[in-house]
């Protein structure tokens, strides 16, 4: 999280799936180190759909009140 992601993208598309099928009848639970799959824009990277469907919130988080943070 915050860090930049370098991957390239025909490599990401290739391997988006094989990680569906690796891990798509693994148990996923809030908190897991597979968390449900999570919403990603519809013109989302191929590694942000990776992340996604890894269950990780992909883009910038939007902080709710001023001075507050999300972890």
């Amino acid at each position: 999280m915050g860090h930049p992601r370098d991957l390239v993208p025909d490599l990401a598309e290739s391997a988006l799936p094989v990680v569906r099928e690796i891990y798509g009848s693994l148990p996923r639970t809030p908190g897991g180190s597979f968390a449900p799959p999570q919403e990603v824009h519809h013109n989302a990277s191929a590694l942000d759909r990776i992340a996604g469907y890894l269950g990780r919130i992909v883009g910038c988080p939007q902080v709710s009140e001023p001075g507050s943070r999300r972890s």
